[in-house]
This record gives C-alpha cells, structure tokens and sequence, in this order.
C-alpha cells in the first residue's frame, strides 16, 4: 500500500509528476494563518511566535505579513473558519508590494472579517499589486465610514461585503484611490437609508469594476467622487430600488471618462451607458 509524502526536504532544482517536469517558478514563501480551536493531530495552536506553515498557523494575518517580503510574491493562506474584528485597536493593513492573501473554504467557512465599533476602521490595501480574495467583509457599525480601502496600483481584490441589518449599514463597502484596481464585488445590503455606494473610485485610473449588488444606495452603486476617473470599465448586476437606472453609475465629480454595461433587476433589463452618452441609456 503506498503512503503519501510531504516531501519534507523540499524539491528545490523540481520535480517529475508522471514524466511531467514540475519546476519551481520563484522563490516566494508559502505562510499559513489560521486561529481555529479544534486541532488536528500534529498541529500546534496558531501563534504568530510560529513558523506559520499549515501544521502550525500564525494566528493573524498581520503577523504573517511581518515575515513575508515585498515583491518577493509571498502567499498568505487564511484557514476556513478565520474571524478578525477590526476596532479603533484591531487593524489590518496590507502594505508589502506583490503580496496575496488569498482566504480558504467557501460560504460560511470563509475567512470572515467584522468590521466596526470606529467609523475609521477599514480592512486598507495600502501597498501595490496586491492580490486578496475569498474574504467575507461584514460591516458591524452604521455609518462607517468604508469597508475596504483601496489606495495601492495594481490590486486584484474577489471579496463579498455585507451590512449587518437595514439600521447597520457602512456608507460604503469599497473606497478606491489607486489606480490600475481589478475589483470583484458581491455586495449584500438591505432596503435602509445609511448606504451611499457599494464602490467609490476617487481618482482612480484605468480601472476595472465587476460589482453583483443588491439593496438601497442613496447616490449610487458605483460613485466617482472627489478627483476624476479616468477610463474606468463598470460590469455586474444590480438590484436597486430605482427603476430609472438612475443610481448604476454616477459621476459627482462630473470630469470622469468610464463605460458601463451591466443587468439591472429592478429595470429587468441590461443597462448600457458611458461618460459620453450619459448615466440612464439602456437597452429596450
């Protein structure tokens, strides 16, 4: 009977899988974050005093980003099951450059990250080309001032944001001031009135927005705000409370140049418009 190996020496110069070469593509390392009490055997409790491999997880994703270097391409694994609340104490920042922080597991044992209980509490991108996926981002406090901040180049970020009820809702799930953002947003809200967007770009250049969202937004779903945004591309679904197209994409700042194409449900039509042609063309 065979036995699976963990290869605990490591393939450095690579590896034949079937007679197919496997080979190193660079040298980032490999970190694990976990803080789950029911251990397997051979794991250690997760502590950011460890090595962060799987066997023995630190315990925040913070501690791990302590160890990773940047533009290194480091990976942060974040176990099913993770919780963080952000407070005026608590924070997250991710600020080495090529970092990704990808979360494991799916639904409801996705890394959850509640954030609330100071209005400038925020999971914050501050660093460039970083990748963070798989997280559910759950707003804890109404009228905060955003979830997720957005200010490095060159970010590629899958994530789903909720409110917590119809009175505990952020003004915004996701501010974004860098330029060059991949964004992929599921934003859940609810029929209430503290919302203002589900995406706020200010000054953001040649970026992408894909946004699925639901619930009421009092300017917009996508809002370009403050600075112009220059070629901006607007795509998903979207589930207001107005049947005019009226609050998809709304350009305050009045200079931006983007295009959008996107279904909205309450119209139970595809919605096209550009900064040229105007907010509110649609489809018949």
């Amino acid at each position: 009977m065979s036995t699976l190996s963990s290869y605990p020496g490591g393939f450095n110069p690579g590896a034949l899988i079937r007679n197919v070469p496997v080979v190193p593509a660079h040298g980032a390392k490999v970190f694990y974050v976990g803080n789950n009490t029911t251990l397997m055997v051979g794991e250690k409790s997760a502590s950011n005093g460890n090595k962060g491999g799987f066997y023995d997880p630190f315990s925040t994703i913070e501690g791990a980003q302590t160890v990773a270097v940047a533009d290194r391409g480091d990976f942060i694994y974040v176990r099913p099951g993770y919780t963080l609340t952000l407070d005026g104490t608590t924070t997250l920042t991710l600020s080495k450059d090529a970092l990704t922080v990808i979360g494991l597991g799916q639904g409801a044992a996705r890394p959850t990250i509640t954030v609330g209980s100071s209005a400038t509490a925020a999971v914050t991108l501050s660093g460039n080309d970083i990748r963070f996926e798989n997280f559910l981002i759950v707003s804890s406090l109404d009228g905060l001032n955003t979830a997720v901040l957005i200010s490095g180049s060159g970010c590629q970020v899958d994530i789903e944001h909720r409110d917590t009820s119809s009175t505990v809702e952020a003004d915004i799930a996701v501010t974004v001031t860098g330029d060059n953002v991949n964004l992929k947003l599921k934003d859940v809200g609810f029929a209430g009135d503290q919302r203002e967007a589900s995406v706020q770009l200010e000054g953001s250049d040649n970026s992408y927005v894909y946004v699925d969202q639901k619930g009421t937004v009092a300017t917009s779903v996508v809002n370009l705000a403050s600075t112009a945004c220059l070629n901006l591309r607007v795509e998903g679904r979207v589930f207001t409370s107005v049947t005019t197209g009226a609050r998809n994409v709304v350009d305050t700042v009045t200079a931006s140049t983007w295009t959008a194409d996107l279904f909205d449900g309450a119209l139970g039509k595809d919605w096209k418009a550009s900064s040229t042609v105007g907010n509110n063309v649609f489809t018949p």
